[in-house]
């Protein structure tokens, strides 16, 4: 699976070779920008204008199942690291989750900080 902000077409048509190498690698492919104002509860999308698109064969049914059933966000799962560190993954139901929770974390006491990638 790979998010992109761009559009297929446009990776097609005006991608690099690796990125059109890429798209010959990947099974699920969210394109488009987000876009907060058109923010939904979506299955693995954050806002409306993005599509998920299965570029194989393998989880096609699987996606045209979910999508016909209900289009609706996973939702988040949270995990606390062997360090005490808190970490999550999905995509928030709501615009402006990260800011909300952080800002809620500092009124505790707590400071929110991205993982620093070496």
């Amino acid at each position: 699976m790979c998010y992109t902000g761009y559009r297929i077409e446009h990776l097609q048509q005006q991608g690099t070779a690796a990125q059109q190498a890429l798209l010959q690698k990947i099974d699920l492919l969210i394109d488009g920008l987000y876009i907060e104002k058109l923010h939904g509860d979506l299955l693995w999308r954050g806002s409306a204008n993005q599509r998920l698109l299965p570029l194989t064969e393998r989880y096609r049914t699987s996606i045209t199942a979910l999508l016909s059933d209900a289009d609706t966000s996973a939702g988040l799962e949270f995990f606390m690291g062997l360090a005490g560190e808190l970490s999550f993954v999905g995509v928030p139901n709501k615009p402006g989750f990260s800011q909300e929770f952080e800002a809620r974390m500092l009124n505790r006491g707590v400071i929110v900080e991205p993982i620093k990638q070496d």
